[in-house]
């Protein structure tokens, strides 16, 4: 094993990580503003009050080309509900990325199945669709692909992959 980096080893890393408040690769502009400008006015803030979120609900359904969409309150209760809708059971392994919220673990406890840790892309710090492919077991059922700092994991190889082996991605 070499040095450390900091013990004069070569760095792993040159570049730092993005940040939570790193705007790159954000697309928040004036009609995103407004929109929310809007709803704060209306003073309907409560999604069955207003009409904004079944609005998303519809055009996000249309543009996926899909019968329905639900908007949640957070990416957690999403992964709950994904979880429980993709029938995560007792036993069962969900492969997933170490870097994560601990919603995404959470949601996989909750259904009494297992997480299980993919090593990651170290350009992109997203789940490596090669250690997926290597870590799958026969009680695995399904992948949790976590986006991170704005950039998208690499999806194709991961649906082909779950796609061969009859896996749910998340």
């Amino acid at each position: 094993m070499g040095k450390l980096a900091i013990l004069g080893g070569e760095p792993v890393r040159r570049k730092p990580l993005p940040t939570v408040n790193d705007k790159s690769g954000r697309n928040i502009g004036e009609e995103e503003l407004k929109l929310l400008k809007s709803v704060i006015e209306s003073g309907r803030l409560f999604r069955y009050s207003g009409n904004m979120v079944s609005s998303f609900e519809e055009e996000f359904a249309n543009f996926l080309g899909v019968k329905y969409a639900i908007a949640s309150t957070s990416g957690t209760a999403a992964l709950h509900i994904a979880t429980g809708a993709a029938g995560l059971g007792p036993g069962m392994e969900v492969l997933t990325s170490p870097i994560t919220d601990a919603g995404t673990i959470i949601a996989v406890l909750g259904q009494n199945s297992i997480p299980v840790f993919a090593d990651i892309d170290p350009d992109t710090y997203n789940i490596s669709p090669e250690d997926v492919k290597r870590r799958i077991t026969d009680k695995t059922k399904a992948i949790i692909a976590v986006h991170l700092f704005g950039l998208p994991v690499d999806m194709d190889p991961l649906l082909e992959l779950a796609e061969d082996k009859g896996l749910t991605v998340i």
